[in-house]
């Protein structure tokens, strides 16, 4: 797969899915640079908050060749979390409700109709990505954000954490299908170089 940092979620139909444009990646296989051929598309669903209510999308997921390899990867957004339905700024948005609103997470699942379980769980997930992040954050000269209330307020007010924390980590943020298994049995490139 390959993570287009540069759009998000509402961007993506039209500058990735229906543009006819060359696209020029770095293969994430074989390393690569050069003009890839449209394979197809795939459709995923994916829940995001709107107007602070849980959305539901369908997004048309184009997939590449590479002329070299003949691998083909997925585009997908910045703003989407690989193998989760779940988009990254509503398992961010909901995390904060209960770090930094200090919702309890009855209150914040009733807002959003959605299980205490479910957010318990976007609580571990987030846990489990807290030393890289903090890790991130130092190389960014963040030193103050040594708790998780003040990590999660960083993450959120920069919207660039995500491409940042590819750079530094070379795994997808919040992403945990493959995240311990070695070798990884999944590519992951990067419109950036």
């Amino acid at each position: 797969m390959i993570l287009h940092f540069q759009i998000d979620l509402k961007g993506y139909m039209e500058n990735i899915s229906n543009n006819y444009i060359d696209f020029d990646y770095i293969c994430p296989k074989c390393g690569a640079q050069h003009t890839w051929h449209r394979h197809g598309f795939y459709e995923r669903h994916v829940l995001y908050l709107e107007n602070d209510t849980l959305q539901e999308h369908s997004l048309k997921v184009l997939r590449l060749q590479c002329i070299s390899c003949n691998a083909t990867h997925a585009i997908l957004p910045n703003d989407i979390i690989p193998y989760s339905i779940y988009g990254l700024t509503t398992f961010l948005q909901i995390t904060s409700k209960v770090f930094l609103n200090k919702q309890t997470l009855s209150q914040t699942a009733r807002k959003y109709s959605i299980s205490y379980e479910l957010i318990s769980f976007f609580i571990k997930r987030l846990l489990s990505f807290e030393n890289e992040c903090k890790l991130v954050l130092r190389e960014l000269q963040f030193l103050d954000a040594m708790n998780f209330s003040s990590m999660l307020q960083l993450i959120l007010s920069r919207p660039t954490f995500t491409s940042e924390f590819f750079f530094y980590t070379r795994w997808a943020f919040l992403m945990q299908k493959f995240r311990f298994i070695f070798p990884k049995p999944v590519y992951l490139g990067s419109n950036i170089s």
